[in-house]
């Protein structure tokens, strides 16, 4: 993405923990951008809320990366729509459209939720601590055959978070956990894109594992502070994990 002398300028002052437009400071803190990721069921969301309860006093905020904005009913609109497109009911009927389609159209999801979540919220200094960010959805692309150059040419509008915490669990655990828990995975997340005739645990395990993997290139590709947790752990031990590395990235 090619920036602007006046967005480059921006950027130079966030770095310094103040907000400047046209040159003016007007004297808020930058906000902190982040992102708690990893496969699905890897225990992201409940985290995510866990940690966020108890950092109350740091005013820490959970986000999803399905929030939509409601800054004008224009964008909610859109948002809406678009959010409908990309997690209908059923998700059968994608595997048959061209896969590029699937690409683009998450690209300009995550530059929305860029654009019109992430970047207002942090500029008003509050601290965001993201239920998923594109990586997993990167990550899913790469393992259907993309090359890891043109997915992150496509995302290159997303946001990118100032530190990112991966949890990296075993995959045989996280199936064991659902299913012990009445999770049922949908068929995306058991690997319906792979070409697969019938869906289960082995597609599972292996669709996810090639994507964890996929992830953690990714996350580290980005340049980001990127600190991995094997989350192997109970959902409150590994909260406990993140609530005390988050404490120690606002310190």
């Amino acid at each position: 993405m090619i920036k602007t002398d006046e967005l480059r300028a921006f950027e130079l002052e966030n770095t310094r923990g103040l907000l400047s437009v046209n040159g003016q400071r007007i004297g808020s803190r930058r906000g902190k951008f982040i992102v708690l990721d990893g496969i699905d069921g890897s225990g992201k969301s409940t985290i995510s809320k866990l940690v966020a309860e108890r950092l109350q006093d740091a005013s820490v905020v959970q986000t999803r990366y399905k929030e939509i904005a409601t800054t004008s009913p224009e964008l909610e609109t859109g948002m809406r729509q678009l959010d409908a497109i990309l997690w209908p009911p059923t998700q059968d009927h994608l595997r048959h459209l061209p896969s590029r389609y699937r690409v683009l159209l998450h690209a300009a999801w995550v530059s929305l939720v860029s654009d019109a979540v992430v970047a207002p919220r942090i500029a008003s200094g509050e601290t965001l601590l993201f239920d998923g960010w594109c990586y997993k959805i990167m990550a899913r692309f790469v393992v259907d055959g993309y090359s890891e150059d043109y997915i992150k040419l496509v995302f290159s509008s997303a946001g990118e978070p100032d530190d990112v915490i991966l949890l990296q669990p075993d995959v045989e655990l996280v199936w064991s956990r659902a299913i012990q828990n009445g999770r049922r995975f949908s068929r995306v997340e058991m690997g319906l894109y792979q070409g697969h005739t019938v869906l289960g645990k082995d597609t599972f395990i292996s669709y996810q594992r090639r994507t964890r993997d996929a992830i953690l290139t990714l996350a580290k590709m980005s340049g980001r502070n990127v600190i991995v947790l094997d989350a192997n752990g109970s959902i409150e031990e590994t909260a406990a994990e993140v609530e005390s590395i988050v404490r120690e990235l606002l310190a």
